[in-house]
């Protein structure tokens, strides 16, 4: 009986130590696998992109068409490649305006006036294989009061990336399909003697690699004295927009203040 109560004690000993000895690799494979999974924030979510009709039915355009926004014929359905080889050897780049009309729009709770464009951007095949968006902006007074110092640059960034093809409203192009983006730019009603500029810019991008600015097109508007509206004809050039280095280093250094902002990764030429 003593025999076969020492047994008896050895045996629940080692099992204790066996239930241990599971529990910790148990743990340490848990551990492994927490570091080895990306956390939410890291985990791209997957985003509905919006057609042209969802866009237009999600900010009230599509009642307005060729009625208070007016086709802008001498853009819209036209493209605007750039005149010299943004590419080596060769290539250049087209932007095409599938959409463009002006005219007055509702727009967060009031009714403003300026343009509503679809652009496609597609580089020759020998360019890059996937590029992405980003877009800067800015406005400023025209006639005698126009400043001496023109205002710079900012990146237009409705959320918490600077890339466009982050939002719903524009898609990536890959594997050499065209980039898109739908915009509705807009100034209040009252306001006159204005321009309204944008530069669309594509950039080429690599994983693992900055993005490459590759070429843009400067686009946007004028609001008259007599409130009218008069689209800046477009122009397409290689290489990054003068002013957009300067927009992106001032987005950047709002994102080392500004929760959750992403940085943008370029490589300036």
């Amino acid at each position: 009986m003593k025999n076969t109560s020492i047994i008896h004690h050895h045996f629940l000993k080692l099992s204790f130590w066996l239930f241990l000895l599971t529990l910790t690799i148990f743990l340490s494979n848990g551990c492994q696998d927490s570091k080895t999974k990306p956390d939410k924030k890291e985990t791209p979510i997957a985003q509905h992109k919006l057609t042209d009709e969802e866009f237009e039915k999600k900010f009230g355009l599509k009642e307005l068409l060729d009625k208070e926004l007016i086709k802008i014929e001498e853009i819209y359905g036209n493209s605007y490649a750039s005149q010299t080889d943004c590419c080596k050897p060769k290539g250049r780049v087209n932007f095409k305006f599938e959409k463009a009309y002006s005219g007055k729009f509702p727009y967060d709770a009031k009714t403003v006036r300026g343009m509503y464009v679809k652009l496609s951007i597609q580089p020759d095949k020998n360019c890059c294989k996937n590029i992405k968006i980003i877009q800067i902006k800015r406005s400023y007074t025209t006639g005698k009061k126009k400043p001496k110092i023109l205002p710079k640059w900012k990146v237009d960034g409705p959320g918490n990336s600077p890339y466009a093809t982050d939002y719903n409203f524009a898609n990536e192009g890959k594997n050499g399909k065209a980039a898109t983006v739908l915009d509705i730019p807009g100034r209040n009603l009252d306001r006159k003697n204005l321009r309204v500029e944008y530069m669309t810019v594509i950039l080429c991008t690599d994983a693992g690699k900055k993005d490459k600015p590759l070429a843009y097109v400067h686009w946007g508007f004028d609001i008259s004295e007599n409130s009218e509206i008069k689209p800046i004809t477009p122009k397409a050039h290689c290489s990054a927009p003068k002013g957009m280095k300067s927009a992106v280093t001032t987005w950047n250094l709002g994102a080392k203040v500004v929760k959750d902002r992403i940085k943008a990764n370029i490589d300036f030429p």
